[in-house]
């Protein structure tokens, strides 16, 4: 089980991998239940309560402040890992910054990290413009929507993101106020793809979306994909979808396909 690292993993060989077998760059470990990586990535540490955006980021003692900070220094195919607590930010992931890997390291009795984007902020919690990036153990509260994967503003026209994974993230409420994304002009959602391939959703809970209640333009989805092909979808939870007023949202949708090819929806909870 050889990657672009030139890292030869045991575990790997096995079979352990997620998402294909060996294809992938990290696996879960069948005892500790832990994300491993195969690759050995270069890690730049985040700590939000102790961190300065200073240091370093090599050690969790030199730990940034902010994962933006961190963001912004990772190498390509690097990796980010955050301790737990909250983080008071929007984060972008540059089409600069391909496999990117962001991991919540998880604290004691079970917290992780936490991100909210700044209260009013039509704004995504993690917004993904790359290819090849991972997401795994975040929460993400606030915002207009939990986690955007799409080309930056500056892509070309026709660009698309590839090889994104999600898994293992708690998106509650985004609600603060409703963003235009897609072809949707008022959104509150919980994950919005546009102009993506293979894209891969695990292990997601999806809460409480909801638009303003500021009049009835706006559409509420836990998950919007639209112009997307070759997604899978995984131990999905979407529930309470809406409007925050009865009259707010003009719709309201568990998941929401518009031009959509090859979409696999596997072991979904939707209410």
């Amino acid at each position: 089980c050889t990657f672009t690292g030139g890292t030869t993993d045991a575990a790997c060989s096995e079979g352990a991998c997620v998402y294909g077998g060996c294809e992938e760059s990290w696996y879960d470990d069948p005892v500790t239940e832990d994300v491993v990586d195969c690759l050995e990535r270069p890690v730049v540490w985040v700590d939000g309560i102790f961190g300065d955006d200073t240091n370093t980021g090599a050690t969790v003692d030199e730990a940034k402040k902010s994962i933006q900070a961190a963001v912004d220094v990772s190498d390509d195919h690097g990796m980010v890992k955050l301790t737990a607590g909250t983080y008071l930010e929007s984060v972008v992931v540059p089409s600069s910054h391909n496999g990117l890997f962001i991991q919540s390291v998880e604290g004691g009795a079970g917290l992780t990290a936490q991100v909210k984007p700044p209260a009013g902020e039509a704004a995504a919690g993690v917004s993904v413009h790359a290819d090849d990036v991972q997401v795994h153990g975040l929460q993400i509260q606030g915002g207009a929507v939990g986690v955007l994967i799409a080309p930056g503003p500056d892509a070309p026209e026709g660009s698309v993101v590839q090889g994104v994974v999600l898994a293992g993230l708690e998106i509650d409420g985004p609600d603060e106020s409703a963003a235009q994304l897609g072809s949707a002009p008022q959104l509150g959602a919980g994950v919005v793809a546009v102009h993506v391939e293979e894209l891969e959703i695990n292990d997601v809970e999806i809460t409480g979306v909801t638009v303003p209640a500021t009049g009835s333009s706006g559409i509420a989805a836990g998950l919007w994909l639209e112009d997307v092909s070759d997604v899978t979808l995984n131990e999905l939870v979407v529930t309470g979808v809406g409007g925050a007023s009865p009259d707010s949202a003009v719709a309201a949708y568990g998941v929401h396909i518009f031009d959509g090819t090859i979409v696999n929806l596997w072991h979904a909870d939707i209410s």
